[in-house]
């Protein structure tokens, strides 16, 4: 029986082990949301996958879809937060919140391009040397993102000026400012989103 490839730009997640040297991953990927894969013998010294599977890392993965669930057959890592960011905790904090957050909302297989841009955005924004208070305004600017795409998140007139600009290039001083009340409007999204 024939299987088709489907390769795509995936963050992962997590990874759980699972039986001797098999392991479970949450990937995020570009063409297909979010999936649970497995990647067999992985966590044998001899895998090929082995280096290339890392959590908190964009890889390029290939899958096929199984009876029940997607295989990883291939994968080659191109960036890994974990390795970038060694010992700050904080922007691997972000970058994990905004992941459970993810999780937490979106339906696995259904395709959200744009959720994954503004990942990929974020991923690309704390790995760059920032301040306390611009990592601040990078996760509530990223989360307001979500949930409005996800249609939990109202734009108000005070949010345009930084919603649409790429996070990067965000004015901490202004997002802060507005910080007590966007917060308000992010715990608002998500007690409606009864998730």
């Amino acid at each position: 029986m024939s299987y088709h490839h489907y390769e795509s730009e995936c963050f992962i997640l997590s990874s759980m082990p699972e039986k001797e040297a098999n392991r479970a991953y949450i990937l995020f990927s570009e063409k297909l949301g979010l999936i649970y894969a497995k990647a067999q013998g992985v966590s044998m010294p001899s895998s090929k996958l082995r280096g290339s599977l890392e959590p908190i890392a964009k890889a390029r993965i290939s899958l096929i879809k199984g009876k029940e669930v997607w295989r990883i057959v291939g994968a080659q890592e191109s960036v890994s937060l974990w390795q970038q960011l060694k010992g700050s905790r904080e922007e691997l904090s972000i970058f994990t919140r905004l992941t459970t957050l993810l999780r937490r909302l979106v339906i696995s297989e259904e395709y959200h391009g744009e959720l994954f841009k503004i990942l990929e955005e974020c991923f690309e924004a704390i790995s760059e040397k920032n301040t306390s208070e611009k990592l601040i305004a990078i996760e509530l600017v990223a989360v307001s993102r979500i949930l409005h795409h996800l249609g939990y998140f109202t734009l108000k007139d005070d949010y345009q000026s930084f919603f649409n600009i790429p996070l990067s290039k965000i004015e901490s001083d202004y997002v802060i400012g507005k910080k007590r009340s966007l917060v308000a409007d992010i715990n608002q999204a998500l007690k409606e989103s009864h998730l």
